[in-house]
C-alpha cells in the first residue's frame, strides 16, 4: 500500500513539474499572473478527470500536500 502511495506522489510531482515548465516557458507578455492561472487551470482539469474516472478513493485516502516555498529568479515556483 505504501509503495502505491509513493508512486502516486512521484507521478503527481512529475506532472506538476512538466506542466509548470511548459507554462512558465511561454512568453506571456505583461501579464505576470497568466502562467499561474494556466497552471491552476491545468491542475484543476486533471483533478476533474481523475475524480470522474475514480469516483471512490482507490487506497482509502492519499494525502497530497504541496506548498510553495520560494521562487526562482525568473518567477517560477520551486517545490516544497
Amino acid at each position: 500500500m505504501r509503495e502505491i502511495s509513493d508512486r502516486v506522489r512521484i507521478i503527481a510531482v512529475h506532472h506538476y513539474t512538466d506542466t509548470s515548465q511548459e507554462v512558465f516557458g511561454q512568453q506571456t507578455g505583461v501579464n505576470r499572473a497568466l502562467p499561474f492561472l494556466l497552471l491552476s487551470d491545468s491542475l484543476e482539469s486533471l483533478t476533474k478527470k481523475l475524480d470522474k474516472a475514480y469516483a471512490e478513493p482507490i487506497l482509502g485516502s492519499v494525502t497530497c500536500s504541496y506548498t510553495f516555498q520560494s521562487s526562482t529568479d525568473d518567477g517560477s515556483p520551486t517545490a516544497g
